[in-house]
């Protein structure tokens, strides 16, 4: 065993699991662990240190890796662990100070208070810094956070509303797929309430849904969390029986070239089944067959007005054989998947290229049989409400 003052390290095997089996916090207190290589990274939480090593031991998928570090604190509580285990595995992802995060549903799903939070979150630094020391981190936490794919990584942890609106989608999914049917996903959302953070974490839990563990429901407390991980249950189910495990064909479009090449950047650095391929342009969508869409910033999707690319335009509503001068690019998403996944502010359609308010509702009423309608509402960029 070595470490410091609040983190234990032991070997990850037998050896390792008696000597733990020594220690006072090892059982029955929460603690937050990381189980390591020199390449992939393992983080967790649990209130039985002991148990839950041995139990990582005998799994096939965690059992090569090599020592386990311990956080531990006479002050921790079932709250605060979650929160320092979320936390870790979205610093530790964007980090890179390891090549895989092995964690694939994120922690927990949604973002919960509790007594001291704010004094525990500020005394998560010093732990940082401990892991830094230990060459189990490499960058600080000010840098970390100052990066693209920590303000849009799939590990974000959601506000209770967020997490309930992604749960709802996945939900819509379901229904469309195992009914057999075209359905859309309207989230109406201004400014600031968290949509392009959404839409990522949802792609993320679908790329991931073939690796839901049968146990995974009893690993959340949160009634939305349960909810979400059982959608996820069941549309792996859907996969394996009915699409003899072949993943939905999923694209990300987003209107705007350069927030596009934002975005695409950010999968290409996440990884973890995100790729830059899947974040795509109006026109990608005639390129690839699709079982869902996407769209972040629908309302910047555009009709055949002040374009810079005309011919783009004909050729792509042409290939779907629709009229280019009556068509426009939402027409093109919906008729290119299955299901599609708008996020949507009309106030923030700018330029008279794009769909207006009425245009848009036009566009959908020739297609929404199945329009399921969704709402954020709370604003995360500013103090000042809506």
């Amino acid at each position: 065993m070595k470490g410091t003052d609040e983190i234990r390290t032991y070997s990850f095997d037998n050896d390792g699991l008696n000597e733990l089996k020594s220690f006072e916090y090892g059982k029955n207190w929460p603690v937050v662990y990381l189980i390591h290589n020199n390449k992939d990274l393992y983080i967790g939480e649990t209130t039985g240190a002991e148990v839950r090593m041995s139990q990582h031991l005998s799994n096939n998928e965690k059992n090569y890796l090599e020592e386990i570090a311990i956080v531990f604190d006479h002050k921790f509580n079932k709250s605060v662990i979650l929160d320092y285990e979320q936390r870790l595995i979205k610093y530790c992802s964007v980090d890179s100070r390891f090549q895989n995060i092995l964690n694939k549903n994120k922690g927990q799903q949604a973002i919960h208070d509790y007594y001291n939070r704010d004094e525990y979150r500020s005394d998560f630094e010093r732990l940082w810094n401990s892991l830094k020391s230990m060459g189990l981190a490499d960058h600080t936490l000010h840098k970390i956070e100052n990066e693209n794919i920590f303000k849009f990584s799939p590990y974000n942890c959601l506000t209770g509303e967020q997490n309930e609106v992604g749960t709802d989608i996945i939900m819509d999914i379901i229904d469309t797929f195992t009914n057999d049917k075209k359905g859309i996903s309207l989230v109406n959302g201004c400014a600031g309430t968290g949509k392009t953070v959404v839409a990522i974490s949802i792609i993320n839990s679908l790329m991931n849904t073939l690796d839901i563990e049968e146990d995974s429901v009893g690993e959340f407390d949160d009634d939305i969390d349960k909810q979400k991980i059982a959608a996820l249950k069941e549309l792996k189910d859907y996969i394996l029986k009915e699409r003899n495990g072949k993943p939905f064909k999923i694209g990300f479009v987003l209107p705007m070239p350069g927030f596009r090449r934002t975005i695409s950047n950010v999968f290409k650095e996440c990884g973890n089944g995100l790729v830059k391929d899947m974040v795509i342009g109006p026109c990608d969508v005639v390129k690839e067959d699709y079982d869902i869409l996407f769209v972040d910033e629908s309302h910047r999707l555009s009709k055949r007005k002040n374009l810079t690319g005309y011919k783009s335009f004909d050729d792509t509503s042409r290939q779907l054989g629709l009229d280019p001068n009556k068509t426009n690019q939402l027409e093109w998403v919906l008729n290119c998947a299955k299901h599609v996944v708008l996020f949507y502010d009309q106030y923030q359609a700018v330029k008279s290229s794009d769909l207006t308010a009425s245009e848009y509702q036009d566009t959908l009423n020739k297609y929404s049989v199945n329009l399921n309608h969704h709402e954020l509402k709370t604003q995360m960029r500013c103090k000042g409400g809506a």
